[in-house]
């Protein structure tokens, strides 16, 4: 019988090759198994998030503290994705309206830090007072839980920090600024913004009442 070496060779390499093609892709890692991990990059933080948004979809609505939990892993497990501007935005609101008193001091918790990271959004307006006015702010939340719980060095200070790039002010956010300052008992500077805003809020009769306001603070101050 006639030896056939080179057929003999291929139908070998062939034979070895087998048993790869039949092989299956590896399977992707489970979501919870993600969500342990230290550090994911953006694919595995999109897969996480886009995820969790599912099976919040199939979520009874009174579960608020799975909505809570899901919307925080989002957040800090994949903050580099679209859908944690979305859970910022949703968990203030599940803050705010779900319970019987707002939870001021978890949308400090949770709006401090983000802010803090994030300085452009395509979901989120970054401005206190945006110009579409039904677009969410986190600042403009950040800023109601101060209010709220008294903490006007806070704003005080942000408006501090914030002047040293974009020295004009809007009308609303120099009043917020002079408020803020009137309350930290810097009455010279809370004096120099309650004038500024009476400046740029001239002419506007929608403001005619806080504008009242603050001529009479500033006659109090001047005492």
């Amino acid at each position: 019988m006639k030896q056939y070496p080179a057929l003999a060779l291929l139908c070998f390499g062939l034979a070895m090759m087998l048993p790869a093609c039949g092989k299956s892709e590896p399977k992707p890692v489970a979501i919870d198994t993600l969500i342990k991990q230290p550090t994911l990059n953006l694919e595995e933080q999109k897969r996480v998030a886009q995820a969790l948004f599912k099976r919040l979809q199939s979520t009874d609505s009174s579960q608020l503290d799975v909505f809570e939990t899901n919307y925080k892993i989002v957040i800090n497990k994949c903050p580099d994705t679209q859908q944690a501007h979305r859970a910022v935005h949703r968990l203030t609101k599940l803050y705010t309206l779900a319970y019987e008193e707002p939870r001021y001091e978890d949308i400090i918790t949770v709006l401090e830090p983000f802010l803090e990271r994030t300085k452009t959004s395509t979901y989120l307006a970054m401005e206190k007072y945006p110009e579409e006015q039904l677009a969410f702010s986190p600042v403009a939340a950040l800023h109601r839980a101060y209010t709220e719980l008294k903490r006007y060095d806070k704003i005080a200070a942000y408006y501090d920090n914030h002047i040293k790039t974009h020295p004009e002010l809007g009308a609303y956010d120099c009043f917020d600024y002079a408020e803020a300052l009137d309350h930290c008992n810097r009455p010279e500077d809370a004096k120099h913004w309650y004038r500024k805003f009476l400046e740029v809020s001239q002419g506007s009769a929608d403001m005619e009442f806080t504008r009242q306001i603050a001529r009479e603070r500033v006659e109090e101050l001047n005492k």
